[in-house]
C-alpha cells in the first residue's frame, strides 16, 4: 500500500518498482477538486523473470497449475492432507456456486487450460501483489481505516527536499503536465507521516493477537535527484531524531531515499533495487498455502464473471478480504451477504461524492452539490442520482459510511425535510485560522477544554467521526452559520477539522476543533444567565459527558471495538496569566473537583482558585443541580427556534455598512491588568456610577463571595471599590475585552456608558463623544479604505488599459509609477474615482488623514499635479536589509525600533514611510543615482523598504520593515571634509525625527485600528558591532539623552563584556561638554502653569486637547517640560505638588495615570497603611525609577486626570 501526502511521487515509485521509465508528467491520483482519476488504483501485479508487470491470465493459469502440482505430487505431506480436507469440506459449495452462477462451462475451460500445461518440473512461486496506489489528500486519510489488513507491506513516501517542519500544501499534477497547488493546512510533513504511522500502529498491530500478520513499514523519500550523500543521511538522521521515542518506530524497517527519474534507465538507483528486495522478502514470509478450489472461486467469481456485486457470501471470502482483493463486511446488514469483488470499483464510487467528482460528469451548479461542497450535507436525491448506475443500491452505500461514522443523518432547515440529509464533514476544506476564534456577540464563555491522546496528536479520522457521533446525539443541531442574538457571523462555522453545534438552545454554542495536538472544545452562551432556563454549568458538563461518550464509540469504530481508554484524556486548559503558552490545570478530576477547591498550574505548579471560567466546568457541591441535568430541553421542544431563525433570516439582509465590526475588534483585543487605568478612565469619562460596581462586577463574571470580600476591605468608598472590581476581573477574565465591559454595563442599566465604551473604543481615547451617532462612521471609514487600496493595487499594467490623461504625451506612464514607485499622481486617481460618487480630493484627504499617503513632490514627474506617496501598493522587499547602493564614504552602525510584541506592528512601517515623507529635510530616494555614487543595482522603494535623503542629496537614510524591528541605516555619499553639517548631527537629527513620526503614527493607529497605543512598548537599540558574534544583538542599558560617544564603557548583550564605541557607533550619540561634565546642579522646578483659575481652566483643556493629538502638544511644549526627569528630582516633585495643595489621598489614582501596574500600587499600600504622604512618596519615587521617560508634561497630565487641575 503506498501511502503519502498528494505529489510525493507514489505512482512513479509503482512505476519503478515495475523498471518502467520514469515519466515527468505523471497525473496525479487524486485531484482536490473536480477530476475523473480516482482515488485509488488497484492493480494485480506479479513477477516473471527479475522484472515486475501486470499479471495475465496466462499468469493465472501458470499459477493454477503449480497449486495442482504441489498437492499432487506430495499427497502425504501436511500440506497436501490440508488441501485434501478443504478440498472435500469446500466440495459442495463450490458445487453449489457452479450450479446458482450456471458457470459449470467454466470452470470446465480453466481446467483443461490447466491440464494442458501440466508439468512436473518445479518452479519458484509467482504471487500476486495487490498494490494500492492511495490518494494523499486529506479526506482520504478520513476513510483510509476501512481499507487496513495486517497482510500489508506499507510504503510511506514523503518529498525528501523539503524542510520536515514547513506546512504542506497538496500538490496536483494534471495530464497536460501542469501543477496545480491546493490548500495548506496547519500540519507539517512530520505531522502527517506521524499520523500516517500512528493509524498503522493502531488499526493493526496495537489491537492485533496474530503477530505472524504483523505488517512492514519503510519510509520512502523521495526525489533524491535533489539531494547528496550527505543531504540523505541528515533525512534519514531526522526521522530517526523525530520517531524514535514514539511508541509506532517498531514498525519502520528502513528509510530509503530514492530517485525515481533513473527508473527504466541502464544504472537504476540502487536504493529501488533494495526496496524491490526488500518486497521480495516480505512475500516470502506471507506466502499462504491455499487451497485449489479457493483459487478456482477466486479464477470464476473474480476474473470470468463481470459483474461488481454477488449475492453469495462462502467462508472464503473472509480470507480474501485480509489480503484486499475483495471487500466483505458481514457486520453490516444490508451488505452482509454481498461482496464487493472490486475494492477499486467501490472506492471510485464514493470518491464521486468525497471527491465532488460526479458534479463534473453532470451540472454541477445545483444546490445539491453546493450543500455538499459548502456545508457537508449530502441529500438523498443527490446520492441517488450519483450511484443509480453502480449496481448497488445507494442506501446500502449509505449505510456503509454511517456504519464507519463517515456519515450521519442528520435534519437541517437548508433542503425539503422529504428526504434524508447526511453530514459529511471529510468532503469539506480545512480550517486554519485562529481555534480561538469564536463568532463575536456571547455573554458567556467557559475555559477551553482539550482532549488529548497518548500519541501526542488527535489520531486521523477520529475528529471527522467525533463529528458525526455528537451530530446524531438529540440534544445537538450542527449550527451551520446560524446566528442567535449577536452581530451577523463573518465566516462559515462548519469545515473538516472545525464543526460548530448548539446544544439544547440554539444560544447555547459548542466548538470542537481539531488543532492537531488535540481536540479544543469551546462551549459560549449568547443570552444573559438570567435569561436562559439552564445554567451554562450544567450545559457545560452535559456537553462534556456527551463527548467523553461519542469519543468512546469512534474509538470502537476505528480500533474494531478494542479501545484503549487509557490513550485520551481530557484537559483543562489553564487560565492563569503568567504564560501565554497553553498548558493545562495539573491532575484535575471532573468528578471530585468543586469550584472551591483549589487547582495547581502545570506551568507554575502552584496552588490557586478556579478563575469563573474555568468553574463552570466543576460542580458547585449542591445536590440539588444534579437533578437540574435531566431538565435541559431539547431541540425539539423549543418554542423560541422559529422566530429566531426569522431574526437570523431578517439579519443577513442588512447591508453590511450597517453591520459594526467594532465587536470584532474589541474582542480580539484581550485587556489586561495593565489596561486598568484605560478602563478606569473611559468609565469615568462615560460618567459611569460608582456606587453600581457590585452589580457591574457580577456581569463582569465575578462570584459573590469575591465581592463581598471587595466591600468588606473597602466599606463606603465606592470608587476604590470600583477599581478593586475591575482589577479582579481584568487578573481572572484572560479574555477580557472592551465589548464584555461594554454588555455589562448595558446590563446594569448604564446604556450610554455601553455606546459610550463602544465608541471611544472605536474613534480613540478621550473624544469625549457623548452618543452612538457616530459609532458606524469609522467603520464606514475603514470599508471605503480598503476597497480604494484594493481598486489601486488591482490596477493592470496592460497596453489597452493604460489610461489616456493628461501628460502621457510627455511619455509618463501614471499607471507604471504608480506600481513601480508608488506614486499616485492626480490625474490618475481623478480617472479612477471619478465615478465613485465622492469627490476623489476628498477620497485623497482621507487616505492622508489615516497616513495611507503622503503628498510628495518628485522633481521629474509632471510638477503641475499633486503627487501622493502610497507604499502600501508596492512589491514586498526580499532581500538583504543590510545591502545598500554603493559608493558611501561614511556609515553608521544599524539602529533597530523594536516592540514589546515582537514584531512590527501591521500597518506601523507604512504609515511611518509615509509620515517621515512629509517632513521637510526629507526627500524621497527614488532610484536617484546622480549624486556622487555609482547607478543603484535595485530600486530603492518598496512596501517595506524606503530609502530617503535627508537634508542634501548626499545622505541617506533607509528603513527597512524585517519583521522583528524596523531597521535603520544612515550613509554619507561624499566626504566628511566636503560637507557643511557633521554627519554625527545628521544621525541624532534623523533619529529625533523618527522617534516624533514613531508617535504621530501610534497616535493614528489609536484611531484607526481601536488599539492603546503604549509609547513605552517602543524602544531604540543600538546594533552592537563587536565581531564576537554574528548574530544580531544590542549594545545593553544605553541612554540616547546620558551616552557620550566619549564614555569609555558600553556593555555587549551577547557577551556582557565591557568595551568602547566604534567609530560607526559613536555617531549617534552627543559629544561630551563642559556643559554635560557639570551638570550636578538641582534642577530648577519649570512652571506648571496651574497657579490661578484662568490657567487651571487651560490646563485642562490642554490635558484634553493632549489625548486627542499627542503629537501637535508635545511639539508645543517647552524643552523643560519634556526633559526626563530621575530619582534625584523626587524631593522637587513633592514640593511642587505640596506648594499647588494636591490631595494626597489620591496617590493611588495619580499613579496609575502615571502608568504604575496595579501590583505596585497594592505593595506600597500594604507596606505603607493608611499613611497617604508616604505613600504618595513611593508611588513618585516607583515612577522615576521605572523606566517610564518621567516628564513635568506627564506629571501634569496625570494630575490633571485625577481632577487636581
Amino acid at each position: 500500500m503506498l501511502l503519502g501526502s498528494a505529489g510525493t511521487g507514489k505512482t512513479s515509485l509503482k512505476h519503478s518498482l515495475m523498471e518502467e521509465p520514469f515519466n515527468p508528467h505523471t497525473t496525479s491520483t487524486i485531484v482536490s477538486d473536480v477530476s475523473s482519476v480516482r482515488p485509488f488504483g488497484h492493480e494485480w501485479q506479479t513477477m516473471r523473470g527479475n522484472k515486475w508487470r501486470e499479471a495475465t491470465e496466462e499468469d493465472e493459469i501458470e499459477e493454477l497449475k503449480h497449486l495442482f502440482e504441489s498437492s499432487f505430487s506430495r499427497p502425504f505431506s501436511r500440506h497436501a492432507s490440508v488441501l485434501s480436507t478443504q478440498y472435500s469440506h469446500d466440495e459442495s459449495v463450490s458445487t453449489y456456486i457452479a450450479y446458482d452462477l450456471n458457470v459449470e462451462s467454466c470452470i470446465q475451460s480453466i481446467l483443461e487450460r490447466v491440464g494442458s500445461t501440466y508439468k512436473t518440473t518445479q518452479s519458484l512461486i509467482q504471487p500476486f501483489l495487490h498494490i494500492w496506489d492511495c490518494g494523499g489528500q486529506p479526506m482520504f486519510l478520513e476513510i483510509l481505516p476501512a481499507f487496513l489488513t495486517p497482510r500489508t507491506m506499507f510504503l510511506l513516501l514523503f518529498d525528501a527536499s523539503k524542510d520536515f517542519r514547513e506546512r504542506w500544501q497538496s500538490r496536483q499534477n494534471t495530464p497536460d503536465g501542469e501543477m496545480l497547488f491546493g490548500e495548506v493546512v496547519n500540519e507539517s510533513t512530520s505531522d502527517l507521516m506521524a499520523k500516517w504511522m500512528s493509524t498503522i500502529h493502531s488499526h493493526l498491530v496495537k489491537h492485533n493477537k496474530d503477530s505472524t500478520s504483523s505488517p512492514n513499514l519503510y519510509c520512502i523519500g523521495t526525489r533524491g535527484d535533489k539531494l547528496d550523500k550527505k543531504g540523505k543521511k541528515e533525512v534519514k538522521k531526522q526521522i530517526q531524531f523525530l520517531y524514535e521515542e514514539k511508541e509506532f518506530s517498531d514498525l519502520i524497517k528502513d528509510v530509503l531515499i530514492i530517485d525515481n527519474t533513473t527508473s527504466g534507465k541502464g544504472e537504476e538507483d540502487p536504493s529501488i533495487t533494495v526496496l524491490r528486495r526488500a518486497v521480495d522478502n516480505f512475500i516470502s514470509k506471507l506466502v499462504v498455502r491455499t487451497p485449489v478450489n479457493w483459487v478456482l472461486f477466486r479464477k470464476v467469481v473474480f476474473q470470468e464473471l463481470k459483474q461488481n456485486v454477488i449475492t453469495i457470501v462462502p467462508e472464503v471470502l473472509k480470507f480474501y478480504h485480509e489480503l484486499g482483493a475483495v471487500l466483505y463486511y458481514p457486520q453490516i446488514e444490508g451488505l452482509k451477504n454481498k461482496v464487493i469483488l472490486s475494492p477499486k470499483w467501490f472506492v471510485d464510487t464514493i470518491g464521486k461524492v468525497f471527491t465532488l467528482e460526479g458534479c463534473e460528469e453532470g451540472w454541477g451548479g445545483t444546490r445539491r452539490w453546493y450543500l455538499l461542497r459548502n456545508k457537508g450535507i449530502l441529500v438523498q436525491p443527490l446520492y441517488q442520482e450519483v450511484w443509480q448506475s453502480s449496481g448497488i443500491d445507494p442506501e446500502e452505500i449509505m449505510e456503509l459510511l454511517v456504519y464507519f461514522r463517515l456519515a450521519a443523518q442528520v435534519q437541517t432547515e437548508l433542503y425539503d425535510s422529504r428526504f434524508k440529509q447526511y453530514f459529511l464533514p471529510a468532503v469539506l476544506p480545512g480550517y486554519t485560522g485562529d481555534p480561538n476564534e469564536v463568532r463575536p456577540g456571547y455573554k458567556l464563555r467557559a475555559s477551553p477544554v482539550h482532549i488529548t491522546f497518548s500519541t501526542g496528536y488527535v489520531p486521523p479520522g477520529f475528529f471527522t467521526r467525533l463529528a458525526t457521533a455528537v451530530a446524531t446525539n438529540d440534544n445537538v443541531k450542527l449550527n451551520i452559520d446560524y446566528v442567535y442574538a449577536a452581530p451577523v457571523i463573518r465566516s462559515k462555522s462548519i469545515y473538516r477539522n472545525r464543526v460548530c453545534f448548539s446544544y439544547g438552545h440554539p444560544s447555547d454554542d459548542f466548538v470542537l476543533t481539531d488543532i492537531n495536538e488535540a481536540i479544543q472544545v469551546d462551549v459560549l452562551r449568547y443570552v444573559p444567565e438570567s435569561s436562559h432556563p439552564v445554567s451554562l454549568k450544567l450545559v457545560c458538563q452535559k456537553i462534556m459527558k456527551l463527548l467523553e461518550e461519542c469519543c468512546q464509540q469512534v474509538e470502537d469504530t476505528l480500533n474494531g471495538h478494542h479501545a484503549d481508554q487509557s490513550s485520551r484524556k481530557v484537559q483543562y486548559v489553564c487560565q492563569c496569566s503568567p504564560s501565554k503558552e497553553v498548558h493545562y490545570i495539573n491532575d484535575i478530576s471532573a468528578v471530585k473537583q468543586t469550584c472551591s477547591d483549589p487547582v495547581y498550574c502545570k506551568m507554575k505548579r502552584r496552588p490557586r482558585s478556579l478563575t469563573s471560567n474555568e468553574s463552570i466546568w466543576f460542580n458547585e457541591e449542591r445536590k440539588g443541580d444534579l437533578k437540574l441535568l435531566q431538565k435541559i430541553p431539547t431541540l425539539k421542544d423549543d418554542n423560541n427556534t422559529k422566530p429566531t431563525n426569522q431574526n437570523v433570516n431578517s439579519a443577513k439582509n442588512y447591508p453590511p455598512t450597517q453591520t459594526s465590526e467594532s465587536n470584532d475588534d474589541q474582542q480580539k483585543v484581550i485587556l489586561t491588568i495593565r489596561n486598568l487605568v484605560d478602563v478606569i478612565r473611559v468609565l469615568e469619562q462615560g460618567y459611569f456610577q460608582n456606587k453600581k460596581w457590585r452589580k457591574l462586577g457580577l456581569y463582569l463574571g465575578l462570584i459573590h463571595p469575591e465581592l463581598k470580600t471587595i466591600e468588606d476591605n473597602y466599606p463606603r468608598d465606592a470608587e476604590r471599590c470600583l477599581e478593586e472590581c475591575l482589577a479582579k476581573w481584568l487578573t481572572e477574565d484572560i479574555e477580557a475585552t472592551w465589548e464584555k465591559l461594554a454588555i455589562a454595563a448595558g446590563e446594569v442599566g448604564e446604556i450610554s456608558v455601553a455606546e459610550y465604551i463602544s465608541g471611544a473604543q472605536e474613534l480613540g481615547w478621550g473624544s469625549n463623544l457623548r452618543s452612538g451617532k457616530s459609532i458606524h462612521l469609522l467603520e464606514k471609514k475603514k470599508l471605503l479604505l480598503s476597497g480604494l487600496l484594493q481598486s489601486l493595487c488591482c490596477l493592470k499594467t496592460k497596453e489597452e488599459e493604460v489610461f489616456t490623461l493628461e501628460g502621457c504625451e510627455k511619455g509618463i506612464n501614471w499607471l507604471e509609477l504608480l506600481q513601480s514607485k508608488g506614486i499616485l499622481v492626480q490625474p490618475l486617481y481623478q480617472e479612477v474615482w471619478q465615478s465613485s460618487c465622492v469627490d476623489p480630493e476628498d477620497i485623497i484627504e482621507l487616505l492622508v488623514h489615516f497616513r495611507l499617503a503622503a503628498q510628495v513632490q518628485i522633481d521629474p514627474y509632471a510638477s503641475r499635479f499633486k503627487q501622493y506617496f502610497l507604499p502600501a501598493v508596492l512589491q514586498g522587499y526580499a532581500g538583504d536589509p543590510n545591502e545598500v547602493r554603493p559608493g558611501y564614504k561614511l556609515r553608521a552602525s544599524p539602529v533597530h525600533i523594536t516592540f514589546s510584541t515582537g514584531y512590527v506592528p501591521p500597518g506601523f512601517f507604512t504609515r511611518l514611510a509615509t509620515t517621515v515623507a512629509t517632513n521637510a529635510n526629507v526627500k524621497l530616494n527614488i532610484d536617484n543615482n546622480d549624486y556622487a555614487a555609482p547607478a543603484i543595482h535595485s530600486k530603492s522603494i518598496y512596501r517595506n523598504r524606503v530609502c530617503f535623503s535627508y537634508g542634501h542629496p548626499s545622505d541617506d537614510f533607509v528603513l527597512t520593515d524585517i519583521n522583528e524591528a524596523i531597521h535603520i541605516d544612515v550613509l554619507r555619499y561624499v566626504p566628511e571634509s566636503s560637507h557643511s553639517v557633521p554627519f554625527q548631527t545628521v544621525c541624532q537629527k534623523i533619529i529625533t525625527l523618527l522617534d516624533a513620526c514613531c508617535q504621530q503614527v501610534e497616535d493614528t493607529l489609536i484611531l484607526y485600528h481601536g488599539h492603546h497605543a503604549d509609547r513605552s512598548s517602543r524602544r531604540i537599540q543600538y546594533v552592537c558591532q563587536c565581531k564576537r558574534s554574528k548574530e544580531v544583538h544590542y549594545i545593553q542599558d544605553i541612554d540616547t539623552e546620558k551616552q557620550t560617544n566619549s564614555d569609555p564603557v558600553v556593555y555587549c548583550k551577547m557577551e556582557r563584556i565591557s568595551r568602547s564605541l566604534t567609530d560607526e557607533e559613536s555617531v549617534w550619540f552627543k559629544q561630551k561638554t563642559k556643559e554635560i561634565s557639570q551638570e550636578k546642579q538641582p534642577e530648577q522646578i519649570p512652571p506648571l502653569k496651574v497657579i490661578d483659575d484662568d490657567d487651571a481652566k487651560q490646563t485642562i483643556q490642554r490635558v484634553k486637547s493632549t489625548t486627542n493629538h499627542p503629537s501637535t502638544e508635545i511639539s508645543e511644549r517647552s524643552n523643560d517640560q519634556h526633559k526626563v526627569l530621575n530619582i534625584k528630582n523626587l524631593v522637587d516633585i513633592i514640593r511642587a505638588l505640596k506648594k499647588d495643595s494636591f490631595s494626597t489621598n489620591k496617590w493611588r489614582k495619580l499613579g496609575l495615570y502615571l502608568g504604575l501596574i496595579y501590583d505596585d500600587l497594592n505593595t506600597i499600600e500594604d507596606n505603607h497603611p493608611r499613611d497617604n504622604e508616604r505613600c504618595l512618596q513611593e508611588c513618585l519615587a516607583k515612577w522615576l525609577k521605572g523606566g517610564f521617560e518621567a516628564t513635568w508634561d506627564k506629571l501634569a497630565i496625570a494630575v490633571g486626570e485625577v481632577e487636581e487641575t
